[in-house]
């Protein structure tokens, strides 16, 4: 068979420019969604014009996105969706510049890998702001492959300036970072794990261990509908989003296995987690579009309390769509697991297309040989482990994270934060989880663990900490009958109320309290930390005179009101009383609706300051977007015993949905 020339003799350049392929800060390097070896690989097959690689880069060449005419169109200010302009231009720039990048590799054409240059550089140095009600969507959808482009790039064309590369990490962390810092949990899942995706991307990059750690915890054990458990609501398979369309149900799991194969590249066994519960949400998907129709489907209730859907939708059914070409390898290939559904979807869109949202070229990029070798050879020692989460639980602190990829076992170092003390509580563990029981009340742990095998142990993971309960005096309860219990933990800064919960109001109340006893006057405050999922949270400060449902108390709540959009609410803040037991609870005040910065697109995106006090009879609100200068917001005259209950109050009004919601800066003072 022909094979195919290449532009310059590859094996001595790939052998001098990936010498590079080292470990900064923990990371593999080119290791977003391409390893060093898998880009040889895919040079190789198309060099020796092997199937199906040599058909899938014939197809790959005729692209818009490859022309010698291409020329990229920056924007100053770029967006998404109502009162921002050029989409148009970022989302081409973005797949140019990508697939420029994998041109070169696989050619060896310079004349591609400068095109790759001159985008993101006209984009580096140009771009100042994402906008637009779809900002969050934008940077997430886009920025990944920027991030993807410039890894390629920086470990393989050396004409490519350390300035300009400095330029990319500003323009990456600076504009794109911000936008999608914190997720998208007000959204559907799709923009939640797209974000994730980005996040991930971006920290390789810029070899940013924390940005990137913060985004795997999320994809594990995020409180938005992005997460697995919260994308993929059931053990069928089920996606969030397949009660809505199938190209949306679609685009949630293939960004979900883009952050997975990210983590897979850093020696992460992001696609295993939970059972393989992504496996399993490509077999539902593909199986329902191969035109199945005995695939299970069960009433969701979405995060967000805006997304319910009651059956599986037939909207745009059948259509082929990208991303099943590296699900269908991961699994079958790498790791031996069958996947009939995902694999015949693949092998129905080879070629595959190239896309706009997903890196799309599956066949290219993504196909391997059958039997490929396991995941355990590719690494030898274990890598970092991601996504620790620590959470506290009837006397106990419970830990899981994602596993490395061939770890044998892992060790758990656990250090008390006020004496220094560190210990080791567990050795040659054979599992990701492990239940700490020997811990002592109102203390706050910092637990790192490492992972082992016979080649070595990794580096130590990023810490976790979390308090054996709340501190001193602090305690939790959930407020009247709800339906799913709440909790709360302290993370010796911030403190995470989950609750459930039917309202805060009328005659009896529904929500989950964390609070300490006071005898006489006092003061709250607390910094709300964005963002939240639930789009009808009622949550802040609250004064209550005992645990019964129908107590008497005052509170200021941060909540949303409806509007016609569904998707732009508004945020106020509300004064509430009961000034009776059991009698009705008053609005006293509300506010005006929140605004820039902190409201935008009716998404609550900045902190903001609460503050309670009681003063005899009398209880006064403030506000604060800075905790410096406070705003008073009105004040209620009501007679509560002298002994009181003052805290944080979180009820997500939705029905079996908890609500995580974070306050830091948390005091309370005693008064006179």
């Amino acid at each position: 068979m022909r094979k195919i020339t290449f532009v310059v003799c590859m094996t001595i350049v790939y052998l001098q420019l990936f010498s590079q392929n080292a470990v900064d800060n923990g990371f593999i390097h080119p290791g977003i969604l391409h390893s060093a070896g898998d880009l040889d690989r895919i040079r190789k097959n198309v060099a020796d014009n092997n199937e199906p690689w040599a058909s899938a880069w014939t197809d790959f060449q005729k692209s818009k996105w490859l022309a010698e005419s291409y020329e990229a169109r920056p924007l100053e200010i770029v967006g998404r969706g109502v009162g921002s302009v050029g989409q148009d231009n970022i989302q081409n720039d973005c797949a140019a510049a990508y697939y420029n990048s994998i041109a070169w590799y696989v050619s060896g054409d310079e004349k591609f890998a400068q095109k790759a240059v001159d985008i993101i550089n006209a984009w580096s140095y140009k771009v100042k702001v994402i906008n637009g009600k779809d900002a969050v969507l934008c940077a997430g959808i886009y920025g990944y492959k920027f991030a993807n482009a410039a890894e390629i790039l920086r470990y393989s064309y050396k004409k490519w300036t350390e300035k300009d590369i400095a330029q990319c990490k500003k323009m990456l962390v600076d504009v794109f970072f911000p936008v999608i810092k914190d997720f998208a949990p007000f959204a559907n899942g799709n923009w939640d794990v797209a974000c994730v995706t980005t996040l991930m991307s971006i920290g390789v990059f810029c070899d940013n261990r924390e940005m990137f750690d913060r985004a795997v915890k999320y994809y594990y054990s995020g409180s938005g509908n992005g997460s697995v458990l919260n994308y993929i609501v059931n053990e069928s398979g089920q996606g969030q989003e397949s009660g809505r369309d199938q190209p949306h149900a679609h685009l949630g799991i293939s960004f979900l296995a883009l952050a997975a194969e990210i983590g897979y590249q850093q020696g992460l066994n992001m696609y295993g987690v939970y059972d393989n519960r992504l496996l399993k949400a490509f077999e539902y998907t593909s199986k329902y579009n191969l035109g199945f129709d005995d695939v299970p489907f069960e009433p969701t209730f979405d995060r967000t309390g805006k997304y319910n859907h009651t059956i599986i939708s037939t909207k745009d059914r059948r259509k082929i769509l990208t991303g099943s070409e590296m699900v269908f390898n991961h699994f079958k290939n790498r790791m031996g697991i069958e996947a009939p559904f995902t694999e015949k979807t693949a092998n129905n869109a080879r070629p595959e297309t190239m896309s706009y949202d997903m890196p799309g070229a599956g066949t290219l990029m993504f196909a391997l040989p059958e039997n490929s070798v396991s995941a355990k050879n590719e690494i030898k020692v274990p890598s970092m482990i991601g996504g620790l989460d620590a959470k506290y639980r009837a006397g106990a602190i419970n830990l899981s994270w994602i596993s490395a990829l061939n770890a044998n076992s892992y060790s758990i170092s656990r250090t008390n934060l006020k004496s220094g003390e560190e210990v080791i509580v567990a050795r040659d563990l054979k599992i990701a989880s492990y239940v700490d029981k020997n811990i002592r009340p109102g203390v706050v742990y910092s637990y790192k663990i490492k992972a082992l095998n016979d080649k070595g142990e990794s580096s130590v993971s990023l810490p976790s900490t979390i308090c054996t309960g709340l501190p001193k005096s602090w305690e939790s309860a959930d407020i009247g009958n709800v339906e799913k219990a709440g909790f709360a933990n302290f993370n010796g800064n911030t403190y995470t109320i989950v609750g459930a919960g039917t309202d805060i109001g009328g005659v009896n109340d529904q929500f989950q309290y964390a609070y300490i006893p006071l005898n006489g006057n006092g003061t709250v405050t607390a910094r709300f930390v964005p963002q939240v999922a639930s789009q009808f949270v009622k949550m802040g400060l609250m004064i209550r005179e005992s645990l019964a449902e129908n107590a008497k108390h005052t509170s200021l709540l941060i909540m949303a009101i409806a509007g016609k959009d569904v998707e732009v609410p508004t945020w106020h803040t509300n004064l509430l009383v009961r000034k009776l037991t059991a009698d009705s609870t008053l609005l006293a005040v509300q506010s005006p609706a929140l605004t820039p910065p902190h409201v935008t697109w009716g998404r609550f995106i900045e902190p903001y300051w609460l503050r309670l006090s009681r003063n005899g009879k009398l209880i006064t609100a403030h506000v604060s977007k800075d905790g410096v200068s406070w705003e008073k917001t009105g004040q209620v005259n009501v007679s509560l015993k002298k002994n009181i209950l003052i805290g944080l109050a979180v009820c997500s009004r939705l029905t079996n949905i908890t609500c995580a919601v974070q306050f830091d800066n948390v005091s309370i003072k005693v008064g006179k």
